[in-house]
């Protein structure tokens, strides 16, 4: 009986052990929600521990996004198979190295709308390092214009129906201007007097001033 409970016991310790050791060493892959069309996204493949080799297949849309780079580090030796449109193949071994991620870039196309999925299909990294996710979703970014902001039903300011604004003095076709009542304007605004006398006036003056200068002389 005693050797039962202690053989049981001693697979409890082994299975929590086996348990433990695998959520600490998950690792994940992470990239932004959002792209611009045309510009680049980088997915990470993070571990927990420094990376001393790693073989990775990783599937991604193909129609939206064109594959750039893959980067582990400075004294890491990367080789890439990216020969089948929509696959990596991604072999990574190296010496001394820190780096605990593997970077996979890529560009999001022109046109790109809608989502694009990049999944990890196979992986394999040190001695146990599992990931706890394997698949990230990336969504075009929606490129907003001016009147995106602008609220529903609110046009501009008509200059019309401005109270502030005072109203032009129209003219007709000839130059001759124009009342707010819509009739030609026959008098001087200062004085009241009607525009040909005013005319009179000054041809008078000027005959008077042209007589002066002769007596003069």
């Amino acid at each position: 009986m005693r050797k039962t409970v202690f053989k049981t016991t001693i697979l409890a310790i082994i299975l929590v052990a086996v348990i433990l050791g695998t959520t600490v060493n998950a690792g994940s892959v992470t990239a932004p929600e959002t792209v611009k069309a045309g510009e680049e996204v980088t997915v990470s493949i993070n571990v927990n521990t420094a990376i001393e080799n790693a073989d990775i297949t990783m599937e991604y849309d193909a129609s939206k996004l064109t594959y750039k780079g893959t980067n582990a580090g400075a004294n890491m030796l990367v080789q890439v198979n990216a020969d089948e449109a929509g696959k990596l193949i991604i072999a990574v071994a190296g010496g001394d190295n820190t780096t605990k991620t593997i970077s996979v870039t890529f560009k999001a196309n022109k046109d790109f709308t809608g989502d694009a999925g990049v999944k990890v299909t196979s992986f394999e990294a040190n001695t146990n390092e599992t990931l706890a996710n394997t698949q990230v979703t990336i969504k075009a970014e929606e490129i907003k214009t001016p009147d995106d902001d602008k609220k529903p039903g609110e046009d501009e300011k008509d200059p019309s129906k401005d109270p502030d604004k005072k109203p032009e003095n129209p003219s007709k076709p000839n130059g001759d201007k124009v009342g707010t009542d819509g009739k030609p304007i026959t008098k001087l605004p200062q004085t009241g007097t009607p525009v040909f006398i005013g005319a009179i006036a000054l041809v008078v003056a000027t005959l008077g001033a042209i007589v002066l200068v002769k007596r003069a002389r």
